[in-house]
Parts: C-alpha cells; sequence; structure tokens
C-alpha cells in the first residue's frame, strides 16, 4: 500500500504534543507547516513535578520520506523515554 502526502500529513499532525498546563507549566505547539509535509518533530512530556522531557528535530528533507522518518524517530524516542 503506498502512504499518499494526505495520509502522511495526518499521521504528522496526530503527532504535535497536545497542550497542556499545571501550576509550573503551560505548554503549547505551533505548528505552521509550508507547502509540504516533512520532518519536523516535537515531543513535550512532564518528566516529574517541576520538570520536562523536551525533544525538537527536523529530518532533512520534504514529502513523505521524511515525514516517514519522523514518524520512526517518534517512535524510538518514546520506546526509549519510556
Amino acid at each position: 500500500m503506498c502512504t499518499t502526502a494526505f495520509e502522511a500529513g495526518q499521521v504528522q499532525r496526530c503527532l504535535i504534543p497536545k497542550p497542556f498546563e499545571d501550576e509550573h507549566f503551560k505548554v503549547r505547539v505551533v505548528y505552521l507547516p509550508a507547502l509540504h509535509i516533512g520532518g519536523d518533530y516535537a515531543h513535550i512530556r512532564r518528566a516529574g513535578d517541576r520538570q520536562l522531557q523536551v525533544v525538537l528535530a527536523d529530518i532533512s528533507g520534504h514529502g513523505v520520506a521524511s515525514s516517514l522518518v519522523m514518524s520512526r524517530l517518534s517512535s524510538e524516542i518514546e520506546a526509549c523515554l519510556e
């Protein structure tokens, strides 16, 4: 099955960190893609009462290939941080 740019874009949007806030943090991610999907990645999560885990990455290039590499990277990062 081939992945279309539209499907890859849907995957990419699902990986954008959800906003959250508490007494210590207020986190919002604004993602404004250019004309193409690509390999932008952000991971932001609480790591204790007053700590955050933050990972920002940008896979070189644009298009479905970069988006799929970013998707794989996000899975690996999630596994390592567990």
